[in-house]
């Protein structure tokens, strides 16, 4: 094919004039050169022209190469799987009205085109692809007639599974289509041992997702207002999520019920073949456990072969002198149930490269503490309330995970359940950390939710605080693996988060005071200088008597009051220790106070000059459009400063509010 009919081929495509493309492809008389590469990604005109979002360019070209439609790119991709991409229907129903082997056909990542629209959220040929002839096989291990997708759908080369990708790419609607038509696919383990990462927000407060979205969607409203179509598109979006990750939980009793066995034994166990109750087995550390899951389930020993004891050679000449290990490797049940007897303390080292291999976050209730998700750790916990107790791999429990992680809101859910904390506030991991070590650990730490490094020291220090609170006083200054107590860790992790906060705040208290004396200095000089004049009379205001000028004076002597006032706040935090201890309450109510106390001595002092304003004017019927004027370039630098100022004066109402709700109950109480 010559370079410039290439060309114009593609700027056709570019330019959406598919008549041009029509007319320039009859110039050809050969099909293989009109079936030649035209881009970098070696796609011809036939993969080229699906994105038109109709048929009938597809139609026209398609009657050119007398129905020629096995044309691969660079990555493999059919041109059903490049309709499938772009969402056009209509080519894909032609397509495989025409060559119905287009359905199975895999790209280089092994993915079908019913994957690849998954993976892009196209449900509605994710629908039709399904619904083909011969595209749902019978369940292999279900009586009871039900569907599910030919393997060849499930998983591409990877491993990661179709409902993966969905979600994945955070479409939620076609991951529930596809849970409607393959129930199966929960079951199904994923290639990268990752768990779906349902992004339900939240802080979305809607709890009702039974909304039509489709009848919605075609209402006048969202084709009108774009903000509109973006907001309502979000909400449905949470709302897909969140019945998306109701309907994982409510599948998901493997987790729960081998957390369990971590600690109870018990014979009449559900069978699942589909899942690993060996490797539950040896995480309780009972050679009686594992010897009834090799009994029952010996087929397993050779995925824990392969998954887990797959070592290399290095491994396997340095782990020769363990018995248990070498007859794992044998693959003989017998065997392994012998050494295992002999060996009961070689159990410990098996668990140890299980606890080493196994992944944290395929456990979805922490995986959703982490990312901070309440309304999906809610779902688990009403599903599954045993889930409370649960621990993970390093025999952390949901408080450690939401104390570290800094999970407020959480770990006061968890809280609520007094029973159970009985247990879980004495709970130590494997490294010997309590709840209140992981709390003064700043390894997970994300920077805080205030403003200013004193105010977000002020916060660690206060949930340290909170959380000491619900700890039995024997756990308190218990240590740790490393020899330290959580208050020595808090010390040692907080040393440079310390010296930013005194750095901070005490030139921020530099800065306000100098400002507080300036503003002082102005409205003392003001309060000789009466507007409007005195009488040479009585020495008396000529402007005595009115009302404006009491506010003028009332106003000056506020501003005078604040600004000094203010000045000595900012000085004692200049004169202070700033110890550790210090941010926990003094030197942050200080700099509020003082803060507080500057902001109002400015807003006074515009007030005053407003005051003055009108005095000498007066005020008139024809002077009210001036004085608006005048009144609102008077309060300029007032707005100025609360807007360059508003994160940290949030904080300062936000901080004073806590803790006055904090206090209305201790008083109620006392009464």
């Amino acid at each position: 094919m010559e370079d410039s009919k290439t060309k114009k081929l593609y700027r056709n495509v570019l330019d959406n004039d598919w008549n041009a493309l029509k007319e320039e492809a009859l110039s050809f008389q050969n099909n293989a050169e009109l079936l030649r590469p035209i881009s970098v990604h070696g796609d011809s005109i036939v993969h080229l022209v699906v994105h038109s979002g109709t048929e009938e360019p597809l139609k026209q070209i398609l009657n050119l190469l007398r129905g020629y439609t096995m044309s691969v790119n660079k990555y493999g991709n059919t041109v059903l799987h490049e309709a499938a991409i772009s969402g056009n229907l209509e080519a894909v129903k032609l397509l495989v009205e025409r060559n119905k082997e287009l359905l199975v056909e895999e790209n280089d990542s092994k993915e079908t085109p019913l994957f690849k629209a998954a993976a892009f959220g196209n449900t509605k040929i994710v629908n039709f692809l399904a619904s083909c002839e011969g595209q749902t096989v019978a369940s292999s291990d279900d009586g009871h007639g039900t569907k599910q997708l030919k393997d060849i759908h499930r998983k591409n080369k990877n491993g990661e599974t179709v409902l993966f990708a969905a979600v994945q790419g955070q479409h939620f609607g076609t991951a529930l289509e596809l849970l409607k038509i393959d129930e199966k696919l929960t079951e199904l383990e994923d290639g990268n041992q990752t768990s779906v990462p349902v992004g339900c927000d939240h802080n979305d407060d809607s709890d009702n997702i039974e909304i039509k979205y489709h009848d919605i969607e075609s209402g006048l409203h969202r084709k009108v207002f774009p903000l509109a179509k973006k907001i309502w598109k979000e909400k449905r979006d949470h709302g897909l999520a969140r019945e998306l990750a109701r309907k994982l939980i409510k599948k998901d009793k493997y987790s729960w019920e081998e957390n369990l066995m971590r600690f109870v034994y018990y014979t009449d166990m559900v069978e699942e073949p589909t899942r690993n109750q060996l490797f539950a087995a040896i995480r309780s550390r009972n050679v009686e456990a594992v010897t009834w899951a090799l009994d029952k389930y010996p087929q397993q020993l050779e995925e824990l072969n392969r998954k887990i004891l797959n070592l290399t050679t290095e491994e396997e000449e340095r782990e020769q002198g363990n018995p248990v290990f070498a007859a794992i490797i044998t693959g003989n049940v017998e065997l392994v149930k012998l050494k295992l007897k002999k060996y009961p303390q070689q159990l410990d080292q098996l668990n140890l490269r299980i606890q080493k291999k196994l992944d944290e976050d395929v456990n979805p209730l922490f995986a959703a503490i982490r990312a901070g998700n309440v309304k999906v750790v809610k779902l688990i916990l009403k599903e599954y309330p045993q889930a409370l107790e649960q621990i993970n791999i390093k025999n952390q429990n949901i408080l450690h995970v939401a104390a570290m992680y800094r999970q407020k809101e959480i770990f006061n859910l968890v809280k609520t359940n007094k029973i159970p904390m009985i247990r879980l506030a004495r709970q130590i991991d494997d490294d010997g950390y309590t709840i209140l070590h992981s709390v003064a650990d700043t390894q997970h730490y994300k920077g805080g939710t205030r403003s200013g490094p004193a105010y977000k020291l002020q916060e660690e220090l206060k949930w340290f605080d909170s959380v000491k609170e619900i700890m039995p006083s024997s756990h308190i200054m218990l240590r740790a693996k490393n020899n330290m107590t959580a208050s020595e860790i808090l010390k040692e992790k907080h040393e440079e988060q310390l010296k930013k906060a005194q750095s901070w705040i005490k030139g921020t208290s530099q800065s306000c005071s100098a400002v507080a004396v300036l503003v002082a200095t102005v409205v003392f000089a003001a309060a000789f200088t009466v507007p409007g004049g005195t009488n040479d009379n009585n020495g008396f205001p000529i402007l005595l008597h009115s009302p404006f000028f009491m506010s003028f004076t009332a106003l000056d002597v506020l501003s005078l009051s604040c600004s000094l006032t203010s000045v000595v706040m900012f000085l004692s935090i200049l004169t202070s220790p700033f110890e550790l201890d210090d941010f926990r309450a003094s030197l942050p109510r200080k700099l509020t106070l003082g803060f507080f106390l500057l902001f109002l001595s400015v807003a006074a002092t515009m007030l005053t000059f407003t005051s003055t304003i009108v005095l000498i004017i007066r005020l008139d019927r024809d002077r009210k459009f001036p004085m608006i004027l005048l009144c609102s370039a008077a309060f300029f630098p007032v707005f100025m400063l609360a807007l360059t100022h508003f994160p940290l004066i949030f904080s300062f109402i936000k901080d004073w509010v806590s803790s006055v709700n904090q206090k209305i109950p201790r008083c109620l109480r006392f009464f």
